[in-house]
């Protein structure tokens, strides 16, 4: 019993013993621990377990607003929802998952941010942007540091082979499982990712500004899509965006090629910067700083815990100049005008006269379908007699051509009838070339140019073009003999050209060239369409033949149911600049047509910027400060002053007009004498500015050119018009705050150049400065655009004073004859705008100008001066390109300015009967 004792107590008392009950213990711990975390706790924690990292997410900082002189908002944020996707997060699928977010997100009406340059046209596939753009596409595509390092190969890839590339090599996207769209759109958002592969952790945005409905679907939906979430963030929103888009400009995501000049300001690829206007000249007062968060985020990408936070720092605001009235009233002023003078020019057939600038109502009707303002597919026999008749005519005479030409081309013969169907050679032609098929540079083969002549056949000239190595054919045909490539060729033809929408819309603009369509049944048409209504009386006229086609279409485009810009016609552009003559602040600054900027931020319609690009009335191109032009009659009276201070004549000097000038040769003449062999008489500078005097302004140019020695020199007498143009501003820019062209001086023929002929060229706003100078009396400022920068607390930052740039000491005499001179151009018995401004209460000091840039089209119409005459408060430059005539830019003129100084108000209902009398 001792023994047994002892043993028990040598056991009890062991180290291992003691050890033993140490384990026992943890161990009866760890299962008491691992029973209330399975059985007790388990569900709840299943379901909160998730594998944790602790990452940095940016908060945007808030991009400061911009106002108007007012303080009505033009630019500023609005709260909203983004979708983000975190690529760190590993998917089995990645491909399905974002096809499948993306399904969420378009079903609920959303967009997604497409910012992917490659698109798919209704042949092929383009990519959209600037050369420099495309090959920064090509060198991000194939992974390479320096659009230098791609290979000739490569950069000569035509976009469907980068498509295939992207689509089978770098993401590896089943092309039977998807279509050609929904591929272009996994694409957009992968290769978004793949361009920042080295910063994972930094989210994609998917989606800005999603709705409820796609918020609450993805949060229900946050295991189907791992790596989302979904942030509030600030959404750009411009209001009345077409009025001030050349103004305001947009924003955009930084691009790479930015990204590296900005980095050491502290931009990240994240970042969104000003592209173009105040958005991109104002970036350093605009741009907020971002905030940033310390979170834990779950194996989802969901955020779980904040766990420490630095707050945004908001970017200033800024004021401009512009009032928005103002502004969107002279826009509309300026769209009137450009329809009022196509209704004026408007005609069934052209008269038999001399002049033959007019537009038809057939040239119409070709905008309308060459435009695209009405889908021709949907013309349908199925609508009406008059869809049917339509329709039945366009195939038939399809069939007809396309047999014809492509049994002429089969042949050896002479194209028998190249005036008939020359165009639709033509069209093949340019479709061989779109296609890569054939070489830009037929166009400038003598080949080309005996078959447009009837010298050599089709086959014949195909040969030649081969010979010449005009031809890239394919792999498979690179040892191909002239009749083989010319079986291609005429393959090609048959089953792709012939076949394409852009054939059957040919062949429309051919009948309507031809005018072989009823004007009743393409107006019954167009209504059916609904590009323009018609009431019901409109509908009675039209049936009892009491309103017909020409008077119906002038309607509507004088109520701007269809625009200039839309016809795409001369006129369809023009420009605006209205001045505070004291301060030197531009009041209104308009350039027409313009474009919807709200398009191209947050998320950045591609499709939209491709229209703009290929628009012909080019909406992105800010006029008022970039579209230069010979000013015409307007530069008169720079060489007034030039005359009356260098002292080749006095105030009451006179100077008899003889019609044609002939101390020079080729000798001009005066505009009066070209029209019908009249004279101005024996006049003073006064009265030659009232009647715009080419003679007069000749002789001045003339005396100006002879130098100190008393030698006549034109260079002489140039540097004398350049030393007093830079006087008024116009040898250099304007100062205005979002860029502009430089001004350029004739070089040459100072006769000629003292009437603004020649290689002057000016901008609207340079114009307006001019105006500004002149209103007050030699002193020249800088014209500003922007007021001033405030901060969140109302502080400003940064006032922008206009500068005085030159006290011109001009003789004040000399100064009150030029503009006496500018009063009786409106108001004088023989002043060219005296009609124009005959009923206006306020005196007016102007001039009109015009501006032959292209002898194929009318002339730019201009008209600049300031009011009122006797203490001028504004200036006002006015410029309709290809306007015709000036008195087209003194009516727009004086319009806004009478309702500047709320004279009157325009009718609100427009007829043919009222305009242009």
């Amino acid at each position: 019993m001792k023994t047994l004792f002892k043993a028990v107590y040598s056991f009890l008392t062991h180290r291992l013993f003691l050890l033993l009950i140490i384990v026992f213990i943890l161990f009866y711990i760890l299962v008491m621990r691992l029973f209330e975390l399975q059985i007790v706790e388990g569900e709840e924690l299943a379901k909160a377990f998730e594998l944790s990292v602790v990452r940095e997410v940016s908060i945007e900082g808030h991009r400061g607003n911009i106002y108007d002189r007012n303080g009505y908002p033009l630019a500023e944020n609005i709260i909203s929802y983004t979708v983000y996707l975190n690529d760190s997060v590993e998917v089995t699928d990645k491909n399905q998952m974002i096809h499948d977010l993306i399904d969420v997100i378009k079903n609920n009406g959303d967009a997604i941010v497409d910012e992917f340059p490659l698109r798919q046209t209704g042949d092929g596939f383009e990519i959209i942007g600037t050369e420099r753009q495309v090959l920064n596409f090509k060198k991000n595509v194939f992974n390479l540091r320096y659009t230098t390092l791609l290979t000739e190969e490569q950069i000569a890839m035509e976009p469907y082979e980068i498509y295939l590339f992207l689509r089978d090599q770098r993401f590896s996207i089943d092309a039977t499982q998807y279509t050609t769209a929904e591929i272009l759109d996994i694409l957009n958002i992968r290769y978004a990712q793949y361009i920042k592969r080295y910063s994972k952790y930094q989210p994609e945005v998917i989606a800005t500004n999603v709705s409820h409905k796609t918020l609450a679907m993805l949060e229900e939906k946050n295991d189907v899509f791992p790596g989302v979430s979904i942030v509030e963030t600030p959404y750009r929103v411009y209001n009345d965006a077409p009025y001030f888009a050349h103004i305001i400009g947009y924003t955009r995501k930084i691009d790479s090629e930015r990204l590296e000049v900005l980095k050491p300001l502290g931009y990240t690829a994240e970042d969104t910067i000003g592209v173009i206007g105040i958005e991109k000249e104002m970036e350093s007062y605009l741009r907020g700083y971002d905030g940033a968060q310390k979170v834990e985020v779950n194996n989802l990408g969901k955020t779980m815990l904040v766990l420490d936070n630095i707050d945004p720092i908001m970017g200033n605001d800024v004021y401009l100049t512009i009032d928005r009235d103002l502004q969107i009233n002279t826009y509309n002023i300026l769209e009137r005008q450009l329809a009022e003078i196509i209704v004026d020019r408007m005609l069934m057939r052209l008269p038999n006269t001399r002049e033959q600038r007019y537009i038809l109502l057939k040239d119409i009707y070709d905008s309308i379908f060459r435009y695209d303002l009405i889908d021709t597919r949907l013309i349908d026999p199925k609508n009406s007699e008059g869809q049917s008749r339509i329709h039945n005519l366009m195939i038939t005479t399809k069939e007809q051509m396309s047999s014809y030409v492509i049994n002429e081309i089969k042949s050896d013969a002479l194209p028998i009838n190249y005036t008939k169907y020359g165009t639709i050679y033509t069209y093949f032609l340019e479709n061989l070339r779109t296609e890569g098929i054939l070489d830009k540079d037929y166009r400038y083969d003598e080949n080309y140019v005996a078959f447009k002549k009837s010298q050599i056949s089709f086959q014949a000239m195909m040969f030649e073009f081969y010979k010449a190595n005009y031809f890239i054919l394919p792999e498979v045909m690179e040892d191909a003999k002239e009749d083989e490539v010319f079986e291609y060729i005429i393959k090609f033809i048959e089953e792709e050209s012939a076949t394409r929408y852009d054939f059957t819309k040919y062949i429309y603009l051919y009948l309507l060239d031809r005018e072989a369509f009823n004007y009743y049944d393409l107006t019954y048409m167009i209504i059916d369409f609904g590009l323009v209504t018609a009431s019901e009386q409109d509908m009675a006229n039209l049936k009892s033949r009491r309103l017909i086609p020409i008077e119906f279409m002038k309607q509507k485009i004088l109520n701007i149911e269809i625009t200039p810009h839309q016809l795409a016609l001369d006129p369809s552009s023009g420009a605006v600049v209205i001045t505070d003559v004291d301060t030197g602040e531009v009041l209104a600054l308009v350039s027409y047509p313009s474009y919807d900027n709200s398009r191209l931020v947050n998320t950045f319609d591609n499709n939209y910027y491709a229209s703009l690009l290929s628009d012909p009335t080019s909406p992105l191109y800010p006029r008022a400060t970039y579209a230069k032009s010979v000013p015409g009659s307007t530069f008169k009276m720079i060489t007034a002053i030039a005359a009356l201070e260098e002292g080749v004549i006095r105030p009451a000097d006179r100077v008899l007009d003889r019609g044609i000038f002939t101390k020079i040769f080729p000798s001009p003449s005066c505009w009066i004498y070209s029209q019908s062999r009249g004279s101005h008489g024996s006049i003073n500078v006064i009265q030659a500015l009232e009647h715009s005097c080419n003679y007069f302004f000749y002789e001045m140019g003339w005396r100006l050119s002879f130098n100190e020695e008393g030698n006549y020199s034109d260079a002489y007498g140039i540097g004398v018009l350049a030393d007093y143009a830079g006087r008024f501003g116009l040898d250099s820019k304007t100062g205005i705050e979002i860029g502009e062209a430089s001004s350029t001086l004739a070089e040459r023929d100072a006769v000629r150049a003292t009437i603004g002929q020649g290689t002057h060229d000016f901008t609207p706003v340079q114009l307006a400065r001019y105006m500004n100078t002149l209103a007050n009396d030699g002193k020249m400022q800088e014209l500003n655009v922007v007021d001033k920068i405030m901060d969140k607390s109302g502080d400003i930052v940064v006032d922008f004073t206009p500068k005085t740039i030159i006290e011109n000491n001009f003789n004040q005499n000399h100064l009150d004859v030029v503009k006496k001179g500018m009063l009786d151009v409106t108001e004088g018995s023989g002043g060219t705008a005296r009609s124009y401004f005959a009923d206006f209460p306020i005196s007016i000091a102007g001039k009109t100008g015009t501006a032959e840039l292209i002898k194929s089209r009318a002339s730019h119409a201009i008209f600049a001066g300031f009011a009122p005459y006797d203490d001028p408060t504004v200036s006002i430059a006015s410029v309709i390109h290809f306007g015709y005539s000036s008195r087209y830019a003194a009516l727009n003129s004086k319009k806004v300015l009478a309702m500047y100084f709320e004279i009157n108000k325009e009718p609100e209902n427009y007829t043919t009967s009222n305009i242009l009398n």
